[in-house]
């Protein structure tokens, strides 16, 4: 899956390959059909946010 620059998604993405150019926004979240783990730059405070979100999930 390729986002581009104008790109605007709204909900979770199941992925085998995916690229994301600047300007895209993807506001859900990215799941791996491989279970690899993301590459390239991260945001550590938007995994962080996820985490506590996820643990709120599963209560």
């Amino acid at each position: 899956m390729e986002l581009h620059e104008s790109a605007v998604v709204n909900g979770d993405v199941t992925y085998g390959h995916l690229v994301i150019q600047q300007g895209a926004s993807l506001n859900g979240l990215m799941i791996s059909r491989t279970g690899e783990k993301p590459s390239g730059y991260t945001d550590p405070n938007a995994v962080f946010v996820f985490n506590g979100d996820w643990k709120k999930v599963q209560e």
